[in-house]
């Protein structure tokens, strides 16, 4: 594990409560959250979780159309688990971001190796990228990018600091423009224009799956913490 731990929410643990704290408590800040509204309260506070590990009870359930809805101020890193044996709903989960998906009951084993693997990815995504918003440029290894728009950069940083560097086309719009009404158009110049600058550091803004955007190297660098 890495030095950088997140406090780890726990949706609906139930009956698996005593598990998870033998999975992860040792290792790992444990709050366990009792509903959605919960959630949703926390992810607009200080309190936002780091990751989430969330327990679908049914398809159509509550997490579900949360994620779906795109109300989170950021895309939400989190791991999904249930016991109801549908692929199309581990589609689902996936499709809404899910990062790993465990079958329930919970094994202990397995629950704390894809924790750790999963935190682990979120560190070692976010790399060595120095954002400066006092002149809206950016350094990657001994590179200085050109001047960007504040738009621009307003996107690289949701970018730069989210699991796995992507993030909804939704959210970006939601996040940048915030209550100005645009269109998928407008954030399609935006990105364009980043791909020219960016080249420079190496770095690309690409599709990353139906609806989503990732910062990512052009060349398959690894891309270290962002400061």
């Amino acid at each position: 594990m890495k030095d950088w731990v997140p406090t780890v929410h726990i949706l609906h643990a139930r009956n698996d409560r005593q598990d998870y704290e033998a999975a992860l408590g040792l290792h790992l800040r444990l709050r366990f959250l009792r509903s959605v509204s919960e959630l949703q309260r926390r992810c607009t506070t200080d309190e936002r979780p780091g990751l989430l590990i969330a327990n679908i009870r049914r398809p159509g359930d509550g997490i579900l159309r949360y994620l779906k809805g795109g109300t989170s101020a950021a895309p939400l890193p989190w791991i999904a688990c249930s016991s109801v044996d549908d692929p199309d709903l581990v589609r689902e989960c996936f499709r809404l971001g899910a990062l790993e998906y465990l079958a329930l009951p919970v094994q202990r084993a397995e629950l704390r190796v894809k924790a750790e693997r999963t935190l682990d990815r979120m560190v070692s995504a976010a790399g060595e990228l120095e954002l400066d918003p006092s002149k809206l440029m950016l350094r990657f290894g001994s590179q200085m990018s050109p001047p960007l728009t504040a738009k621009e950069f307003q996107i690289v940083s949701v970018l730069a600091r989210a699991p796995d560097r992507a993030a909804r086309r939704r959210h970006l719009l939601d996040l940048v423009w915030k209550g100005t009404s645009v269109g998928p158009k407008t954030l399609d110049v935006h990105l364009t224009n980043l791909r020219h600058k960016l080249t420079t550091l190496g770095l690309s803004v690409r599709a990353a799956g139906p609806g989503r955007v990732a910062l990512g190297p052009m060349d398959g660098a690894v891309v270290g913490r962002t400061q």
